[in-house]
């Protein structure tokens, strides 16, 4: 957390390939520590996030986290979002997020719902 801490809040700017490299290189318990972010900075993982990492690379961290923090509720926001507009791809998002959740964690999913 603090290598992450020390990439970027703590500096002025962003070390971008040390952030790319601690948000993607590692282990799934390794991200799970990540959590514990806000130990040592004012923002939480994804407040700290929101002010340094812009677009789609910004989105896609964001979503990472989300996901790392609680899987269940990641998808029960997912198919939320996806049922409360009009458009064939969300039916089709609906549809995968079901489909391959349905045998393992769907009853977790339905509970975040």
């Amino acid at each position: 957390c603090s290598d992450l801490y020390d990439a970027g809040v703590k500096r002025k700017g962003t070390h971008m390939p040390k952030r790319i490299s601690i948000m993607t290189n590692r282990n799934v318990t390794s991200r799970k520590d990540l959590t514990g972010y806000k130990s040592g900075s004012p923002f939480d993982m994804l407040e700290s996030i929101k002010k340094d990492v812009q677009g789609y690379l910004g989105n896609a961290f964001q979503n990472l986290v989300q996901y790392i923090q609680n899987k269940p509720l990641y998808f029960a926001d997912w198919l939320y979002d996806s049922m409360k507009g009009k458009g064939t791809h969300k039916k089709v998002l609906i549809i995968r997020i079901t489909v391959s959740h349905s045998d393992v964690d769907m009853l977790q999913i339905r509970s975040e719902f």
